[in-house]
């Protein structure tokens, strides 16, 4: 007998489309379509035994057909299963695949001779008493032996006992009658055999469904009486599918309700909710109309018609506009005005006849907009607002019916007395001059007046009995000098006036600068500075340069004062300076801008310009400083990244050195300045470039491979003692000058081209930089 290991179940893959001649009521099975897969094992097992015929047995494997036990003694057994559909129902299954594992098999040489039949309902089927076998099923199907998957269409029995109510089925897989008693057709199954189903599940009813004019939230179509106006008319909902919303879509059907067999439909796509625009050659002004929805899977599964939504069209707007009354706020009234501005005022608006007015909106200058609802249709409705400024002031007020259609407005104007205290604010202050405005309430019962100077706290002040009060403002003496100020009053019972709000100017007064630099303005020279008062009563500067320490300087009687600056350093610099008064007030700080020479010295070059190739390494050249500094008695130089050097400047301030580099290609040299005193100039960097004298290589231009070659150097730098050179760029080899050449053999291994880089050095280190030689190898 042939095993399987007992294995994880696969899906197989053919799908068994024919129906068993006899199945009486059932239709072919279709194929799969868009649906989702349950896998449903069964709920019971059992096994029949011919030698145990009064038997249910419910242990072991389950054995289809003959077989024989260890006493050599044949049985014939059969093996039945009972699914539950539960899950099933309400769906649309498209296809059931009945996959057993074969667990062994007697003889694979021998056909394939199983049957799984559809059977009356059975608890505890036994041999003597079988459950009657009604439906063979399509089947089976399966690619080797014994199978995994062994397969069986199971989609029309599923379906016929879902049709009829049923909530499980029983399966038995027995041998043909024909091979029944013969032991080699005999086969063992696992007891777990898959009900792959591949259903349908109809899509719910849509929900949420809403409708409203264009760029509106519309109603609930659960609202009574829907009203709607001109412009685009909306529908919306919400739609889902169980089996997941890919080609979910929804069908939509309009009419009007006294026209209902003229409907139209459209289709869109669902998304979790879904939209489209009423038909507008349905509509006119006036009518009735209704639509409704229901989903669609796309894959033939439809849900129920949602309940007619229905509405109504009015496009008519209120003929006439509304009235507005207010006693607090007269209409046309004039000067001074009636309440104040933070006084709020009672508004009453009427419809004017207009039966259908529900709201009322108003917007206008002075006044914060709003709208309310009228106390029932046609009915007036009474607001509180409170005017934001004073003097005349208006508002415009339209009526809205159910519909949203508005009236033509009605302006009402009015004039709001001033209560905001009056204020004496000069524009402008000179800094460290008292501010001290006075304020005159002008509020009936104003007990305290308040104020703000800017963003800081907020300070109160009793209303004197004569209606006034005088502050001195605590004003900073520095940036910003410009100033925001507000005041307000407050009667007794919290109610506060208006707001006067101010803005001024604080003059910070600053000193002018003025320079003077006979020499020019370079390091180590006086600069006179000179400063002159903005304000009077100065008696003092203190000045500083950058961040550096800051100084005091008396001033004139005339209130300048004047100092030296000698600047050690060049560059861009920032003189500031502030005056004092006797009274100790400080002015604003005036600043002015230096722009000094670092004296940083001249170099030239005859052997080696700047910028340029000159010279070769080994070559002396002589390099000449020139500083612009009076009293330069040295110069120090640094050659690329070696030690500083200094040489001593002659009586006219300039000197020379003489350098040698000792290798090709960049060189920097950075030169300072300095004088007796212990004054350094800035630094001037000059690069310069020395030019290579390689070494001249000589040899064939083609190679054989593996064959060595000679090649010879000559050197060019005089005084040369050694040669070095890489193939490739491979290791460096060195080999010995011997009258100013050598030969060197070299042996190519590889095909194609190869380079020889070669230079020379002499004892003292100077090196020639590097000659390049190409050649060829073959084969």
């Amino acid at each position: 007998m042939r095993s399987l290991p007992r294995p994880r179940r696969a899906l197989g893959a053919a799908l068994v489309t024919a129906m068993v001649a006899g199945a009486v009521g059932l239709v072919a099975a279709a194929p799969a379509g868009a649906g989702t897969t349950v896998d449903i094992r069964p709920a019971s097992w059992a096994r029949t035994d011919s030698r145990a015929p009064h038997q249910t047995i419910t242990t072991g494997d389950a054995l289809v057909g003959a077989w024989r036990d260890a006493a050599g003694k044949v049985h014939k057994s059969k093996s039945y299963f009972t699914f539950d559909l539960t899950r099933l129902r309400g769906t649309d299954v498209q296809l059931v695949e009945l996959g057993f594992t074969e667990l062994a098999v007697t003889d694979c040489a021998k056909p394939r001779a199983t049957e799984l039949w559809l059977t009356t309902p059975a608890t505890r089927p036994t041999w003597a008493d079988q459950p009657k076998e009604l439906v063979k099923l399509p089947g089976p199907d399966a690619l080797g032996c014994p199978w995994s998957f062994v397969e069986w269409d199971g989609t029309d029995v599923v379906r016929a006992a879902l049709k009829a109510g049923k909530t499980s089925i029983t399966l038995v897989l027995r041998m043909a009658e024909r091979r029944m008693g013969d032991v080699a057709y005999g086969r063992t199954h696992a007891t777990d055999p898959a009900m792959i189903v591949t259903r349908n599940t109809p899509p719910a009813a849509p929900t949420t469904l809403r409708v409203g004019q264009e760029f509106s939230a519309g109603h609930d179509c659960a609202e009574p009486d829907i009203v709607l106006g001109g412009g685009g008319i909306t529908v919306s909902g919400e739609a889902a599918d169980p089996d997941g919303e890919s080609g979910l879509r929804a069908r939509i059907s309009f009419w009007a309700t006294d026209n209902p067999v003229d409907t139209r439909e459209v289709v869109t796509s669902v998304f979790g909710d879904f939209g489209a625009s009423f038909p507008a050659d349905l509509t006119s002004d006036g009518g009735a109309y209704a639509w409704r929805a229901r989903a669609e899977d796309g894959d033939g599964a439809v849900s129920a018609w949602t309940a007619p939504c229905m509405f109504t069209i009015d496009r008519t707007a209120p003929d006439a506009p509304p009235t507005v009354e207010s006693a607090d706020y007269p209409e046309n009234g004039g000067p001074p005005g009636s309440g104040g501005d933070g006084v709020a005022g009672e508004f009453t608006f009427t419809a004017n006849g207009v039966a259908d007015v529900v709201r009322y909106e108003w917007e206008g200058i002075g006044v914060p907009g709003g709208s309310t609802d009228a106390a029932a249709p046609g009915g007036p409705a009474t607001v509180s607002i409170t005017p934001a400024s004073d003097g005349p002031l208006s508002i415009s007020v339209r009526s809205v019916d159910r519909a949203g259609n508005r009236s033509e407005s009605r302006t009402y104007r009015f004039w709001v007395r001033a209560t905001a205290p009056e204020v004496s604010l000069e524009p402008r202050y000179v800094i460290g001059d008292p501010v001290d405005p006075t304020f005159t309430a002008r509020q009936d019962g104003a007990v305290t007046f308040t104020y703000r100077l800017d963003e800081g706290p907020e300070v109160a002040v009793p209303v004197g009995a004569d209606g006034t009060a005088r502050v001195v403002l605590d004003v900073p003496r520095t940036e910003p000098y410009h100033h925001q100020f507000a005041v307000w009053s407050t009667t007794a019972a919290g109610q506060r006036s208006g707001v006067t709000e101010r803005s001024f100017q604080i003059d910070p007064a600053i000193p002018e600068i003025t320079g003077e630099a006979p020499n020019g303005m370079m390091i180590g020279e006086p600069i006179r500075l000179t400063f002159t008062p903005g304000m009077a009563g100065v008696v003092s500067y203190t000045w500083w340069v950058d961040d550096g320490t800051r100084t005091t300087v008396p001033a004139e009687p005339d209130g300048t004062a004047g100092t030296t600056y000698v600047p050690t350093v060049g560059g861009f610099q920032f003189v500031n300076v502030f005056s004092t008064t006797s009274a100790g007030v400080e002015s604003g700080v005036a600043w002015a801008q230096l722009v000094v020479a670092d004296g940083a010295p001249e170099v030239t070059s005859e052997q080696y310009p700047e910028w340029s190739e000159g010279g070769g390494p080994g070559t002396p050249g002589t390099f000449a400083f020139d500083s612009p500094l009076p009293g330069v008695v040295e110069y120090r130089y640094v050659l690329n990244d070696g030690a500083e050097q200094t040489v001593a400047a002659g009586a006219d301030g300039t000197a020379s050195a003489e350098l040698t580099p000792t290798a090709p290609g960049r060189h920097v040299l950075r030169v300072r300045a300095g004088t007796a005193s212990g004054l350094v100039s800035g630094e001037r960097t000059y690069e310069f470039y020395v030019q290579a004298v390689g070494p001249v290589v000589t040899g064939p231009s083609q190679v054989t491979m593996g064959v060595p070659a000679e090649f010879a150097f000559a050197a060019q730098l005089a005084g040369s003692t050694e040669f070095g050179y890489q193939v490739d760029g491979g290791e460096k080899i060195t080999v010995a000058v011997a009258d100013g050449a050598a030969t060197v053999r070299v042996t190519a291994t590889e095909w194609g081209q190869h380079v020889i880089s070669v230079e020379s050095r002499t004892p003292e280190g100077v090196v020639s930089g590097a000659s390049e030689f190409y050649f060829y190898a073959y084969e």
